[in-house]
């Protein structure tokens, strides 16, 4: 039998062999895979069962905590007063949030914004009620000022309209004066029994003017000064203290009327 038979027949069993071997292999991962599994989930429920167990003793230690404090506050029913006390101290903790977070500091906000500030509103009250006083009596002085104002005007007013009626009566005299003014000519008796001392115009401008200072008739203001009936008066009985001496003997009253007419015609 040569080498090459012999490798001919040997060839075939060394392939079934190895691929006996391959299968065995595969067989035994796949069992390894499936323990593997199992063991995870068993694992697993351990885990969990743990859990559940932690929790239990969680649970009991809860109730533990809750018995002692029961019984050092009072008695086991109070469950309501635990309620209360729980929700306060969860209201606490609500207000140091808010206390955080800022909300519920009204008290800082109305300082800040200045409400609820009754002090400032009583010195702003009182400030106000010395600004009402004040204008008040600005007030009072601008009427007195008024009413003293309209009293002098008034006054005045009075005045003027006395000066007024004053010159109209004075007006209303002369008129009448002139209206009874003698048919006769003044002048001629004038420039025979006047001239020489009042001068022809009436100045006085003449050496018995000058050195008797007679008054000068034409100066602005003489006649409203010297009314008609005053003129007859002097004519007829003369002037005390001057040198004008009366003429009631040397005239008679028609001719001293139309004198003195003549005599204030020429003043001013």
């Amino acid at each position: 039998m040569t080498a090459r038979s012999i490798l001919t027949r040997a060839l075939p069993l060394l392939v079934a062999g190895c691929l006996t071997g391959v299968a065995c292999d595969s067989g035994d991962k796949g069992k390894d895979t499936k323990a593997d599994a199992k063991g995870d989930a068993k694992s697993a429920d351990a885990k969990a069962g743990d859990a559940k167990e932690d929790e239990a003793k969680a649970d009991d230690a809860a109730a533990d905590d809750a018995a002692a404090e029961g019984a050092d506050d009072g008695p086991a029913d109070d469950g309501a007063a635990e309620g209360e006390d729980a929700a306060k101290a969860e209201g606490g903790d609500d207000a140091d949030a808010k206390a955080e977070s800022g909300e519920g500091d009204d008290g800082a906000a109305k300082a800040e914004s200045g409400e609820g500030d009754d002090d400032d509103d009583d010195d702003d009250g009182d400030e106000g009620d010395d600004d009402d006083g004040d204008k008040k009596a600005d007030d009072k002085k601008a009427d007195d000022k008024k009413a003293d104002d309209k009293k002098a005007d008034d006054k005045k007013a009075d005045d003027k309209k006395a000066d007024d009626k004053k010159a109209d009566d004075k007006k209303a005299d002369d008129k009448k004066a002139d209206d009874k003014a003698p048919k006769l000519d003044g002048k001629p008796i004038y420039m025979a029994k006047c001239k020489s001392c009042h001068g022809a115009t009436g100045k006085a401008d003449t050496k018995l003017g000058e050195k008797h200072k007679i008054e000068d008739w034409t100066v602005p203001g003489w006649k409203a000064k010297w009314s008609q009936a005053k003129v007859v008066e002097i004519v007829t009985n003369g002037k005390s203290g001057t040198k004008m001496k009366a003429f009631s003997d040397k005239l008679s009253k028609e001719e001293i009327e139309a004198v003195s007419a003549y005599s204030r015609k020429l003043g001013k």
